[in-house]
């Protein structure tokens, strides 16, 4: 029975990769699509034009993935912090 554990854990693990891959492919097209399009009048090439959204994206969502990292992770940063300061 202990060998089935580790494999239940790893195909778990899986699932919850698979899962989130999804989810930020999903969410992606779901804010580069809107931003194609309103660059389409601006920026004639496709390529280009994706790169430009990208960009954007980048700028404006990392700083909040970061916060969301730090504030709901249970092993996240704010709780190293908070052990720190005592």
């Amino acid at each position: 029975m202990s060998g089935e554990r580790p494999r239940e854990t790893v195909r778990e693990l899986g699932r919850i990769v698979g899962y989130t891959l999804g989810a930020a492919l999903i969410l992606g097209m779901y804010l580069i699509v809107p931003v194609l399009l309103a660059l389409q009048g601006q920026v004639p090439a496709l390529g280009t034009r994706m790169l430009i959204a990208v960009a954007l994206l980048v700028v404006v969502e990392a700083p909040v993935v970061g916060v969301l990292v730090r504030t709901t992770l249970p092993g996240g940063l704010a709780r190293r912090r908070r052990n720190d300061r005592r």
